[in-house]
């Protein structure tokens, strides 16, 4: 195993924690990839302290304290104030790098998911892979394949440098969930589709992979979205949080 691979390991053991995330941004710059290092620490810099918007979302406006004081901060909206001006400027300076990278380097970044899920080989084939100012607050880079020719419809988000969300049908979680979460720090799953059966969380071991009309006894037919439909999806998947498309 190479000490690539043993810091991807540490990631997906401790999804949580920043530290494997930055020691391994630093392999990959002495191994070179610059670009995805950069990235990896830009977007934990950003997701540790984002500081352009107010906790409602509204931007800050620009207050001169004077000649000799540095600039502050107001929400005109919520009249509170806010951090220094450069720190904002400093923040949205980080955001517009990490899209220039992403826009750069989308592609290849995503490509290991994508074709573990079964899409072309060739980037060239997929739709367009864009970031969504709407989300940039956040700081998920979306890649949005909703338009792909088989109609699956599929969307992965980047944070904190990796792939952490995943937007598929339940019929692609249940085919493609275990090589997704043996590769990428999966946290959270948007199901565009109601799984018709959903395996009872295993007493040991692993359940098997739902499958449509099996023995009742390992699997539960649910009928409409509650929160204990997604009790019983976090407890077959430890560590997920789930939403169900109405």
């Amino acid at each position: 195993m190479s000490d690539g691979d043993a810091l991807l390991r540490a990631i997906l053991a401790e999804p949580d924690e920043d530290t494997p995330r930055l020691m391994y941004a630093d392999w990959l710059q002495d191994n070179g990839e610059p670009e995805r290092a950069e990235y990896i620490r830009v977007q934990v810099q950003l997701a540790r302290q984002y500081r352009v918007f107010c906790p409602d979302g509204h931007p800050w406006d620009k207050v001169d304290k004077g000649p000799h004081s540095v600039p502050g901060t107001r929400c005109r909206k919520c009249r509170i104030e806010g951090p220094s001006w450069p720190a904002v400027e400093a923040d949205e300076a980080l955001h517009a790098r990490a899209c220039v990278l992403w826009a750069s380097h989308a592609d290849l970044w995503a490509r290991p998911l994508a074709v573990l899920c079964g899409f072309p080989d060739t980037p060239a084939q997929w739709p367009p892979i864009v970031s969504d100012p709407a989300r940039a607050p956040r700081y998920h880079h979306i890649c949005p394949t909703s338009a792909y020719a088989d109609g699956r419809g599929m969307q992965w988000e980047f944070h904190r440098g990796f792939i952490e969300s995943v937007s598929c049908s339940a019929t692609d979680w249940f085919a493609y969930e275990d090589a997704i979460r043996a590769s990428f720090p999966v946290q959270k799953v948007l199901l565009t589709t109601r799984p018709e059966h959903v395996a009872r969380a295993p007493t040991s071991g692993r359940a098997e992979t739902p499958r449509v009309g099996d023995d009742t006894n390992h699997y539960v037919d649910i009928r409409a979205v509650t929160g204990m439909d997604r009790a019983r999806l976090e407890a077959r998947w430890p560590g997920v949080t789930f939403e169900v498309s109405a």
